[in-house]
């Protein structure tokens, strides 16, 4: 049997480059090693006294290494406790400064060569906090006569305003209390009494949450206690530093006969945080 040329294969349109990988080669040299590294710590190689923690008297310890240290770095010895870099010296030697942190009670104490020296951190920010825990105003003596719809300060005559001016920005817990008593009072109808407490510099504003309102009985010229009405507890937050907060009262009606008067009342602001 024979074939023609029409029976042959036909040529590919264009060349296909193939890679094929040949033996692996030795390995190559190995590299330099790099350098060592600078341990972050070193040891005392004297004896010296701790200066006073004034944070600014230097003295001058001798060490092992001071080239992992910068002018600035807080250091942590045992016995000693927290130091500053106040200066490089030299390779072997650094001035230090002892500050006046919380933990650093032992000027005047030695320390021993070989005692080791780190890397340390920072004492936290003393938070502010005020002059005492609780700022509290209470009033009594000539009372304050409940009188209008528009809200006032509860103002006693021998006391003055029920108020209280926050010392410190922060969060604070709010509470007031006011004792309500009718005097020869009469109220043909049931009237609403409303106490707050408000915020009365700053922007002045309602404080959230810190009041209370109640019903008064239908009365005919009788005195006696009404009620020791006590507002709902609420914290407070504030950035200033002099927040006035004041103790208000409104009625919607006023009795049509006697008054209805606040004998007694507290406003009490406790911190609570930053």
């Amino acid at each position: 049997m024979s074939f023609g040329l029409s029976d042959c294969c036909t040529p590919c349109a264009s060349e296909t480059t193939t890679q094929v990988p040949g033996i692996e080669g030795p390995p190559g040299i190995d590299g330099t090693d790099g350098q060592n590294g600078v341990s972050a710590f070193t040891l005392t190689l004297d004896d010296f006294v701790i200066p006073p923690a004034d944070g600014t008297t230097p003295v001058t310890v001798e060490v092992a290494d001071t080239s992992w240290m910068a002018v600035g770095e807080p250091l942590f010895m045992p016995d000693g406790l927290f130091f500053l870099v106040a200066a490089l010296v030299d390779s072997t030697h650094v001035q230090v400064v002892y500050p006046a942190w919380e933990a650093n009670v032992n000027a005047g104490n030695t320390i021993a060569a070989g005692t080791i020296v780190t890397p340390s951190g920072w004492q936290p920010a003393a938070t502010a906090t005020p002059a005492v825990d609780a700022i509290a105003q209470y009033g009594s003596g000539t009372a304050h006569t409940v009188t209008g719809a528009a809200f006032a300060t509860v103002t006693f005559g021998t006391s003055g305003a029920q108020q209280v001016t926050l010392t410190t920005a922060g969060t604070w817990l709010i509470t007031a209390r006011a004792r309500c008593d009718y005097v020869g009072a009469t109220f043909a109808a049931v009237r609403t009494v409303s106490l707050k407490v408000r915020r009365t510099n700053n922007t002045a504003g309602d404080v959230t949450h810190v009041a209370t309102a109640w019903r008064t009985q239908i009365i005919t010229t009788l005195t006696f206690t009404a009620l020791d009405a006590v507002l709902a507890s609420a914290q407070y937050v504030t950035a200033n530093v002099d927040d006035v907060l004041a103790l208000q009262v409104a009625i919607d009606t006023d009795p049509t006969a006697g008054s209805l008067q606040i004998v007694e009342a507290e406003i009490v602001a406790t911190y609570l945080h930053a």
